[in-house]
């Protein structure tokens, strides 16, 4: 915690607190207010011929997997993940966007990174891909759309390989 709190905790606003606050708040597990827990259901071969699922297919399954469980300890599944249940779609957006740094597990670091597709996919792929994430193996997150991603293109840094903003409404 030490290394935390040096180079990132001590220098949050009441802003950075609030939204941290709102976004744990709204994260899934509430029976009342979220209704059932989430299950896994596997994706019919019928939801790889949307525009988001052949993108999928193209862009994402050789890592996370057709059936969206990853590869563990470093590929994280998709399926079942906490920004493909919750009603903010900002953090798969953002790394959609910005991809991500390597994975260490017991110190042992990845040989694999989740790559940006900033400049490879436009807004409205980005959105169809993050869509069928958030909508397919019982992922309850919801559809995107491409002004949401032009948003966020515009308020993250391309040179950061990690997302920067949250955005909490």
């Amino acid at each position: 915690m030490t290394e935390a709190f040096n180079n990132s905790t001590q220098f949050m606003t009441d802003a950075d607190l609030g939204a941290i606050a709102h976004y744990l708040k709204s994260l899934p597990g509430d029976p009342e207010r979220d209704g059932k827990p989430w299950e896994y259901m596997a994706a019919k071969d019928s939801a790889f011929t949307s525009a988001g699922g052949h993108l999928y297919e193209t862009r994402c399954a050789s890592c996370h997997g057709n059936d969206g469980k990853g590869q563990a300890p470093w590929i994280p599944p998709l399926a079942g993940a906490t920004s493909a249940l919750i009603a903010v779609s900002d953090s798969a957006i953002n790394i959609s966007l910005n991809g991500s740094l390597r994975v260490v597990a017991d110190g042992v670091p990845d040989a694999y990174r989740m790559p940006a597709y900033r400049e490879q996919l436009t807004d409205l792929e980005i959105a169809q891909v993050v869509s069928f994430v958030r909508t397919t193996w019982g992922n309850s997150g919801g559809e995107v759309d491409s002004q949401a991603v032009a948003r966020l293109r515009e308020h993250t840094d391309p040179a950061s390989p990690t997302p920067i903003v949250l955005h909490m409404r």
